[in-house]
């Protein structure tokens, strides 16, 4: 993929099909599309840094409560703190790969670096 404005029409898709591939499959979540988020309540993050030909950080925030639904799914039972930031940490690895691989798939070089 030659340009930067070509690639960047196909990060939203990339991102967004990465995210509802792993929340489903690993976590068994159905998810729902919202145009806008009102943060209120406690969240958790996870990051993996991209290097190559595009360099940044990719972040999975979602709620302590769809992360501990996640934990749960993954470990099949209620997780603690620790738990629950591993696990977060674990799905951004996860989609991090399915993007990265997507994007080699568009011939953009980018690796996780954690």
């Amino acid at each position: 993929m030659g340009s930067l404005s070509a690639l960047t029409d196909h990060l939203h898709a990339i991102l967004e099909a990465a995210v509802v591939k792993s929340l489903q499959s690993l976590c068994d979540l159905q998810l729902v599309r919202v145009r806008t988020v009102t943060i209120a309540e406690p969240m958790v993050t996870g990051m993996v840094c991209l290097t190559g030909d595009l360099k940044g950080v990719f972040m999975l925030t979602c709620s302590e409560a769809t992360g501990e639904a996640c934990a749960n799914a993954m470990l099949g039972q209620p997780p603690n703190p620790a738990e629950l930031r591993d696990v977060v940490g674990e799905l951004a690895n996860v989609v991090g790969g399915i993007i990265v691989t997507r994007l080699h798939a568009l011939g953009t070089r980018v690796d996780i670096s954690l």
